[in-house]
């Protein structure tokens, strides 16, 4: 069986059907979000099987292959350390949630959950403990975008705690 990506693109004649060495289902997915990720236009992949048509997958997809349980893309030091306590963590706050929306998620998806789900379980303390184990480049990436220091912003989240439990037992503050 030969499988085909077809890319969709907001740019006009970028469109193109492409055959992938994938042998499974589950490889020309993976082939195909690679191909998404290339293009860098492109909003959705196609996949089929010869003439049949299997499904589509789009950008959100991808960022739901839960990359904040991948230790590829942790760094190193984090990962020899802390990744089965990390996962055993979010696993747990996962499992402790009452919230409607990870209900729903488990009822249409097996576990894991993805990142967008998954981090509103965290408090900002395993938050700020994902952070340190993120690698540099997407600390750096992080920062820059939030505007602050590397170095800081570990400390950032932790940081808004502090002035939360401040602000809860203070009847006025004074800056």
């Amino acid at each position: 069986m030969t499988y085909f990506c077809f890319v969709e693109s907001s740019l006009l004649g970028v469109q193109h059907m492409q055959p992938m060495d994938a042998e499974t289902v589950e490889a020309a997915r993976g082939e195909a979000a690679a191909l998404l990720l290339w293009h860098d236009h492109a909003y959705a992949a196609h996949i089929f099987a010869g003439e049949e048509f299997l499904l589509t997958i789009k950008p959100a997809d991808i960022a739901s292959s839960c990359l904040h349980r991948d230790w590829l893309e942790l760094d190193p030091g984090f990962v020899a350390k802390d990744h089965a306590a990390w996962l055993a963590r979010i696993d747990a706050a996962a499992a402790k949630s009452r919230e409607d929306f990870v209900a729903n998620f488990l009822k249409e998806f097996a576990p894991p959950l993805p990142i967008w789900v998954s981090i509103e379980c965290w408090d900002f303390g395993m938050l700020s403990y994902f952070v340190s184990g993120m690698s540099t480049p997407d600390r750096t990436s992080l920062a820059a975008h939030y505007q602050v220091e590397r170095r800081d912003l570990e400390l950032t989240p932790t940081a808004k705690v502090w002035k939360a439990k401040i602000c809860a037992q203070a009847e006025e503050l004074v800056f």
